[in-house]
C-alpha cells in the first residue's frame, strides 16, 4: 500500500474513532443534561414543599399564641356544667397560607405529615365554627336574660334557665374539641420543627455539581474534536 493510502486510511480510522468518541460524549452529555434538569425540577419542587412547611408553621404558631394567651385559659378553668359566657370576636380568616395554597399541600409526598396537616386546619376551622355558635347562644341568653328582668315572668324565667343549661351541654363538647385541637397543633409543630423549617436548607449544591460536571461532558468532545 502506498503512502498515500496508508495516511489516508489512517486518517479514516482516526476521524471515525474521534466521531464514535465525541458522538458518546455528545450522547452522555445529552443525558446528563437531562438528568440535571429532572434533578433541577425535583429541588425545585422539595425547595417549593419546604417553605410552605415554614409558612403552615409560622401561621399555626403564631395563631396558636394568641389563642393560649387569650381563650385557651379560659376554657381549660371551665367547670362541669359551666357555660363558656365569654364572647370570641371573629372577624377574620385565620388560615390564608393554607387555604392559599391547597394544590402545593395535596403534593406533599409524606402521607402522615400531609394528613396531619388537613386534619388540623379542618378541626381549627370546625373550632372557630364552634365559637361562632357559643357566641350565638351567649346573644341568646342575654337577651332571655334581659326578657326576664324585665318581665319577672316564670315563663321567661324557666327559658332563661333552660338556654344556660343549652350553653353549659354545648360548653362540654366545646372544651372536648378544645382540648383534642390543642394536642394535634403541638404534636404537628413538633413534627414541623423535626423537620427543620426553622433552618434555612440550602438544596443547589447538589444541582451544581451536576451542572459543573456536565458542562465538562459537553465541552470534552469539542476539545477532542479540536486537538
Amino acid at each position: 500500500m502506498s503512502d498515500f493510502g496508508a495516511e489516508f486510511v489512517s486518517a479514516l480510522a482516526g476521524a471515525i474513532v474521534g466521531g464514535c468518541i465525541a458522538g458518546f460524549f455528545s450522547i452522555l452529555a445529552t443525558k446528563q443534561m437531562l438528568q440535571a434538569e429532572r434533578e433541577k425540577d425535583s429541588e425545585e419542587e422539595e425547595r417549593t414543599e419546604f417553605g410552605l412547611l415554614q409558612a403552615l408553621h409560622d401561621e399555626l404558631d403564631v395563631v396558636y399564641e394568641r389563642y393560649k394567651a387569650d381563650m385557651a385559659p379560659r376554657i381549660d378553668t371551665l367547670m362541669d356544667g359551666q357555660p363558656l359566657l365569654i364572647y370570641f370576636p371573629i372577624h377574620q380568616d385565620y388560615f390564608p397560607i393554607y387555604r392559599g395554597n391547597t394544590s402545593i399541600i395535596g403534593r406533599i409526598k409524606n402521607n402522615d405529615l400531609r394528613r396531619s396537616i388537613v386534619e388540623v386546619y379542618t378541626k381549627a376551622a370546625g373550632m372557630v365554627d364552634t365559637f361562632k355558635m357559643n357566641n350565638e347562644l351567649i346573644q341568646k341568653y342575654e337577651n332571655y336574660s334581659s326578657l326576664c328582668e324585665s318581665t319577672k315572668q316564670p315563663a321567661h324565667q324557666g327559658m332563661c334557665q333552660a338556654q344556660y343549661k343549652v350553653m353549659a351541654d354545648y360548653a362540654k363538647g366545646l372544651k372536648a374539641a378544645h382540648s383534642d385541637l390543642k394536642a394535634d397543633i403541638q404534636n404537628l409543630l413538633w413534627e414541623l420543627n423535626k423537620r427543620g423549617v426553622i433552618t434555612e436548607i440550602d438544596h443547589s449544591a447538589e444541582y451544581e455539581k451536576h451542572l459543573y460536571f456536565t458542562f465538562h461532558i459537553a465541552v470534552f468532545p469539542l476539545w477532542l474534536h479540536g486537538s
